[in-house]
């Protein structure tokens, strides 16, 4: 929701500072990347370095995240696109209290049932999950939680917890409880 409502903000302040035409979806999509490319240019990311990642990427990814969450993605995934192991990563959430975490591996059966087990089991509840399937074959999610029962929980803390936990819960794959 608060994507949208961004959305719609940005196209009503476009529109109403005087911009003609219709903005396509291609066009949002296309200045959306551009963003994305302007903030890995700030961490030193080379010229087309998420073009690994983004190629396997359908336009459904790309409405659903926001710039940052691109960004974020390419900086982390750039350089094992087609690595087996689990990649967890973990951030103070941009847009509320928790942090936000990001899965990448190649699809495997149950695996949101796994992940959102492991939340539940550390007492973390999913406030938001953007499931997306690449083109070949890997699960990119993120997932934003936080803890209900502790409002003002140091999150910072368990960023590397969740990393190491969660990923070695993937890795292992034991059976559902």
């Amino acid at each position: 929701k608060a994507q949208l409502l961004e959305d719609l903000f940005l196209a009503t302040r476009a529109r109403l500072a005087g911009a003609t035409g219709n903005v396509t979806l291609a066009d949002s999509l296309l200045a959306r990347q551009r963003e994305a490319q302007r903030l890995l240019r700030l961490y030193a990311l080379a010229d087309g370095a998420e073009r690994a990642l983004w190629s396997r990427l359908d336009n459904v990814y790309f409405q659903r995240h926001t710039a940052d969450e691109i960004a974020w993605h390419a900086r982390q995934l750039h350089w094992r696109v087609e690595g087996t192991a689990p990649v967890v990563r973990a951030r103070l959430s941009r847009a509320e209290a928790g942090l936000q975490v990001a899965v990448y591996l190649p699809d495997q059966k149950d695996l949101f049932a796994r992940i959102s087990g492991f939340f539940g089991r550390r007492g973390l509840s999913i406030v938001e999950a953007k499931i997306h399937t690449t083109r070949h074959g890997y699960a990119l999610d993120t997932f934003t939680v936080h803890d209900p029962a502790d409002p003002d929980a140091a999150y910072r803390d368990a960023i590397q917890l969740v990393e190491f936990e969660l990923a070695k819960v993937l890795k292992d794959r034991e059976p559902l409880e």
